[in-house]
């Protein structure tokens, strides 16, 4: 995005989890700051572009145009003058915003505004696939872990069936009258025995 947006000179991603903004990708340290700001202040225009789903652009912060006063002081003082926020949307999805940063006033025109939306797009389209196969991964984790606690209390009904001469069923309620009176997991109780 900055190699193709002729007055960008900083870029930031600020994506959203647990509902909470951070930066995820930056070009410099000064980015991170200014995105700072807008956590700290919990307003500016990334954070208002991902929660409204609406892209902000600044022409100057030195004109403060009454959006995000507190934000603008900061800003001004760092010497950036122009910003542009767009909205990371993936179909329906929305997961942060992609943030471009000028040093000069009205560095962002409607064509550039058209090329930040198509790579705001592509950058939602990544994060929600990857998010969407980290939670696949951590359901396949669980299943496997499930799949295995199962194993063993299988056999620990077993061992306590054959050993008692009771059914597996009755294996099975003493197993779990056993963990509850000690507050145990069930598939603790069943490793033990």
């Amino acid at each position: 995005v900055r190699r193709h947006v002729a007055g960008c000179d900083e870029v930031g991603v600020t994506v959203f989890s647990g509902g909470r903004p951070h930066t995820a990708a930056y070009t410099t340290v000064q980015t991170l700051e200014i995105d700072a700001v807008q956590y700290v202040l919990d307003d500016g225009p990334c954070l208002d572009a991902a929660r409204r789903r609406r892209e902000n652009r600044v022409d100057d912060l030195v004109v403060d145009d009454g959006r995000w006063p507190e934000f603008a002081r900061e800003c001004r003082e760092d010497g950036m003058r122009s910003l542009l926020a767009v909205p990371l949307l993936s179909g329906e999805e929305c997961v942060g915003a992609i943030n471009l940063y000028g040093w000069a006033p009205h560095a962002f025109d409607s064509f550039d505004a058209s090329l930040v939306r198509v790579a705001a797009s592509r950058c939602a389209d990544a994060i929600v696939a990857v998010s969407t196969l980290d939670g696949v991964r951590r359901f396949a984790g669980q299943l496997e872990q499930a799949m295995a606690s199962r194993a063993v209390i299988e056999q620990a009904k077993g061992v306590l069936a054959r050993t008692h001469g009771i059914g597996v069923d009755a294996a099975f309620e003493r197993m779990r009258d056993y963990a509850r009176r000690n507050q145990y997991g069930l598939s603790d109780v069943a490793h033990d025995v």
